[in-house]
C-alpha cells in the first residue's frame, strides 16, 4: 500500500473581506461566504518487514556426499520479520473547524489564499513556500521469480534412472564449471575472451549456472522486502491500542488474529486550552482565526523493541484563536499561516 504526500497548488480569492466574531461551520444558501478550514494530520505508519522464502533442493540428501556440506534447507518454509516502522504524517481539512469570511465592501480589499485542500495559507501575501515530500521507494532484494524456473542440468543428469544418478552427475557439472574458471583465471586456455567485458561476462554466467545448480543441493532463498501502512487520525490519548498483529508465519494478520503478535500504539497529547478571557476581550468582534497546534508524544512498540518514540505537531489538539477585525479596518497587513498546522508565521503592516 503506497501513500504520497504533498501541498497542492494555491487558490488566490479577491475580495473586501470582513468575518464577523462567529464560528459558523454552515453556509446558509445564497450567503456569499468563503469558507476555510484549519488543518487535521493524519498519521501513517508505515511498517516495513521482510519476507524469506526457503525451498528444499531436490538433491538435499546427497549434499554432505558430493558437496561436503550438511548447511542445507530441508523443508520449505516462509519467514516474516519486521525492519522497522515509520511515522509519517499528512494534513487533510478539518471538517469539524470550519470558518466563513463574508465579503464587506466597507472594509480594505484584501485576497485571501487557500490551498486546494481550503487551508488558510495568507492574507495579502504569498503562500510560504513547503517542499513536496519524496516518497522512497524500498528496494526488493532477490525477488522470488513469479513462475516455475527450469533446472539447470544437461541431457546427462535429465535421463539418469535414478535420482542419486542425476545427483552425482549434477555435482560432476559443479566441479567441472569450477575447474573451468580456474583455468580461465590463470590464463590456462587455448583462447581467453576477447576484452575485459567479454572475460567478465563468462565468469559471472558460470557463478550464476554454479549457484543454480548448487542450489538444487542446499536448497533456494528468496527475500523480499514489504512494507503496508496504517493510518490512525488521532483525536485523543491512546494508552497501549493494538495499531497492528504481526505473525513470523503470515506477516501482517487482522488484529482479532490471536496468532500474531501486537504492535502497540500509544500516543500523549499535550492540547492547547484556552486561559479565561476578561469582559473586554469577549466584546473584541473576531476578523479571522488561526490556529495554535498542539503536540503529541508518540511511541510504537512491539515488546521490548521501540520503533517509534517522537513528540509530533498535532494540529486538531490545538485551539482556534481570533485576530481582531481592526487589524485588516486600520492598516495594510500581510499575514502568513502554516497550512499544515494553521499556525500564524508572520504579520507584516
Amino acid at each position: 500500500m503506497k501513500h504520497k504526500f504533498f501541498i497542492y497548488p494555491i487558490i488566490a480569492l479577491f475580495f473586501a473581506c470582513s468575518i464577523p466574531a462567529m464560528q459558523a461551520q454552515t453556509v446558509m444558501e445564497g450567503e456569499s461566504a468563503i469558507v476555510y478550514a484549519m488543518p487535521k494530520v493524519v498519521f501513517g505508519f508505515e511498517i516495513e518487514y521482510e519476507k524469506q522464502t526457503q525451498e528444499v533442493g531436490i538433491f538435499y540428501q546427497y549434499s554432505e556426499r558430493y558437496l561436503g556440506t550438511k548447511n542445507v534447507i530441508t523443508e520449505n518454509k516462509t519467514v516474516y520479520t519486521i525492519k522497522n516502522i515509520r511515522l509519517l504524517t499528512k494534513t487533510i481539512a478539518d471538517e469539524n473547524r470550519k470558518y466563513k469570511i463574508i465579503p464587506d465592501k466597507n472594509l480594505l480589499n484584501c485576497y485571501v489564499t487557500l490551498d486546494k485542500k481550503g487551508i488558510l495559507c495568507a492574507i495579502n501575501d504569498d503562500a510560504p513556500v513547503s517542499k513536496p515530500r519524496q516518497e522512497k521507494n524500498l528496494p526488493v532484494t532477490n525477488p522470488k521469480p513469479a513462475g516455475p524456473s527450469l533446472m539447470p542440468l544437461g541431457e546427462e543428469q535429465m535421463f539418469a534412472n535414478s535420482i542419486a544418478k542425476m545427483a552425482e552427475g549434477t555435482a560432476k557439472q559443479i566441479y567441472r564449471i569450477r575447474e573451468s574458471r580456474i583455468n580461465i583465471l590463470s590464463g590456462d586456455v587455448d583462447q581467453l575472451p576477447a576484452d575485459g567485458l567479454s572475460f567478465q561476462t563468462v565468469l559471472d554466467e558460470m557463478a550464476k549456472t554454479e549457484k543454480e545448480l548448487c542450489e538444487l543441493f542446499i536448497g533456494k532463498t528468496t527475500t523480499e522486502t514489504l512494507r503496508e501502512i496504517i493510518e490512525i487520525t488521532p483525536t485523543d490519548d491512546v494508552n497501549q491500542s493494538i495499531l497492528a498483529r504481526f505473525s513470523a508465519h503470515s506477516g501482517i494478520v487482522p488484529i482479532n488474529d490471536l496468532g500474531g503478535t501486537p504492535i502497540f500504539l500509544s500516543i500523549k497529547a499535550n492540547k492547547q486550552k484556552y486561559l479565561p478571557q476578561d469582559e473586554k476581550a469577549k466584546q473584541q468582534p473576531a476578523a479571522l482565526f488561526y490556529n495554535l497546534p498542539g503536540s503529541a508524544k508518540v511511541t510504537v512498540s512491539q515488546g521490548q523493541t521501540v520503533y517509534v518514540n517522537k513528540e509530533v505537531t498535532v494540529p486538531q489538539f490545538g485551539i482556534s484563536v481570533p485576530l481582531p477585525v481592526e487589524l485588516f479596518i486600520k492598516s495594510d497587513v500581510k499575514l502568513q499561516f502554516d497550512p499544515k498546522t494553521g499556525a500564524l508565521l508572520k504579520i507584516e503592516k
